[in-house]
Parts: C-alpha cells; sequence; structure tokens
C-alpha cells in the first residue's frame, strides 16, 4: 500500500479552476498512480473510478494534455500529463514526490527521538546520552520508499570513552591541511577532537580556494591588534559563515591607522 502526498497548494493552481468533474479526475488519478508515476487505466475506467462520465472524463483529459500558461510549473509547457501504452503518465509526479517539507522533517524527528529516548531511558536507566548519530529511517510516499534523517542519542556506559573509542574519534578529524590551518587560527591543538558539526560544515566547504584560506588567516591573524575586525570566536560559527568571512577578509584594506602628529622635543 501506498500513498500521494496531496499539497494544500492545489487550492491556488489553476487546476482548482477548473469544473468539478475535472477536478474530480485529477484527484482520482492521483490516487491511482504508481511509483514510476504512471496510471494504467481505459477513459471508461477511469471515469467510473472517477464517478464522472465518459464525455467528463474526455474532457479533463484534454484539459490535463494541453499547455496552460497560467501555470506555475513551466515545465512542458504547463501540461500535467502525457498519454502512453495503457494509460498516462504524470508529468511532475517525481518533482512533487519529492517534496517533503521541513515542517515534516522537523516533526517527524521530533517524534522519531521521542520514541527512541523513551526506549533507551525504559530499557536502562544508568546510561548515558554523550553524542548524536544519524539514524536513517524508512517512509513511504508515492510508492518510492523514501529515507528521512533522524537524529538518535547513542549510548555509552557512565565513566566515558574507552580507549578504542577514544582512538576512533580522534580517526574521524579532518584529515585535510585547511582543517590544521583553521584549528590554528582558533588555538586549537591538532589532537583536540571536533564536534559532528563542525566536520560537517568542513566538509560542505570542500574544496576551499587557498586564496580565500590565506586572506581569511591575514584578517584573523591581526585580529588582536585590531579589535574592530570582529573576528569569530566559536569555530562552528565560523565554518558556518566562511563565506562571509572571505568576503570581510576581501574587504578589509588592511591598511594601519596614520601616525598622530607629534610636536618635537625641543631643549
Amino acid at each position: 500500500m501506498h500513498f500521494t502526498k496531496l499539497f494544500s497548494s492545489i487550492l491556488d493552481s489553476t487546476i482548482w479552476q477548473e469544473s468539478a468533474s475535472t477536478k474530480l479526475t485529477w484527484i482520482t488519478m492521483l490516487a491511482m498512480v504508481n511509483r514510476q508515476g504512471e496510471v494504467h487505466s481505459s477513459i471508461p475506467g477511469l471515469a467510473a473510478r472517477t464517478g464522472v462520465s465518459i464525455q467528463e472524463c474526455e474532457s479533463a483529459l484534454a484539459s490535463f494534455q494541453s499547455p496552460d500558461p497560467y501555470s506555475r510549473t513551466k515545465d512542458h509547457e504547463g501540461r500535467r500529463v502525457k498519454e502512453i501504452d495503457g494509460g498516462w503518465v504524470l508529468l511532475n509526479h517525481g518533482k512533487y514526490c519529492a517534496l517533503l517539507s521541513a515542517e515534516e522533517r522537523r516533526e517527524y524527528n521530533r517524534v522519531k527521538q521521542a520514541e527512541y529516548r523513551a526506549k533507551d531511558k525504559t530499557a536502562n536507566m544508568s546510561l548515558t546520552v554523550i553524542d548524536t548519530n544519524t539514524h536513517v529511517d524508512k517512509s513511504v510516499c508515492c510508492g518510492h520508499i523514501v529515507d528521512i534523517d533522524v537524529e538518535v542519542p547513542p549510548i555509552v556506559p557512565q565513566g566515558g570513552l574507552d580507549v578504542e573509542e577514544t582512538e576512533k574519534r580522534k580517526s574521524s578529524l579532518p584529515a585535510k591541511p585547511e582543517s590544521k590551518r583553521i584549528a590554528k587560527m582558533f588555538n586549537r591543538k591538532e589532537t583536540t577532537g571536533w564536534s559532528s558539526k563542525e566536520i560537517k560544515a568542513f566538509k560542505a566547504l570542500l574544496p576551499i580556494d587557498p586564496e580565500d584560506l590565506a586572506a581569511v588567516e591575514r584578517y584573523y591573524d591581526g585580529a588582536v591588534a585590531d579589535p574592530e575586525r570582529y573576528p569569530r570566536k566559536d569555530l562552528g560559527t565560523f565554518l558556518n559563515n566562511f563565506r562571509g568571512e572571505v568576503d570581510r577578509a576581501n574587504n578589509w584594506t588592511g591598511s594601519e591607522p596614520e601616525p598622530q602628529f607629534k610636536m618635537p622635543n625641543i631643549g
């Protein structure tokens, strides 16, 4: 069994300006579509499922296959379906099937995290949460299996990580020369571990333009003597705003203030 996501934006689409029989035919096709975006049926069969006459069904299909200059989706000149052997294909099916809203993702994550926390708490009250990993859950939309990342708290015994786990975490540090240079800007030792969010933000920047990094290094190098440069204090914030830091560094003239005139010492 699968379901088709019906977006509320359909109420503002041109399809909602059509006749009741046309709208009903469209919604029926959405309910019948398979994972390839195809609806297999004859016109009499589709009309029977929709509960409209054959003439009304034919009129609806003609509308779906015609260009729509007012459609918000400009692909295929606004056409919604294309006739194929044994039925029709919904032209924008894949696009809309993939649109899981940010609100739904957040709500899904919230529910899943609550379930895992309750399960872990019941299983062993002495376990301590110290970090977060990513668990991939499966959902089905329009017949497709959709992967949704859910942050699930892993558990470790009280007393901290053992030697093996500590070494494993060290090995997860960014093995790039750029990471060492950035760590140096924040007075971090090369052996100091980075958080998972910092590593993720760093990897999102790769590859880093050498000239950009050099400009930021020069900019930060003189920040102590010139506090008006307002350097970032947090590594994660710096990484998430690296492009902006490059712009600040490039816009900085690097000029030193003019020395004030002093009267010569006479006497």
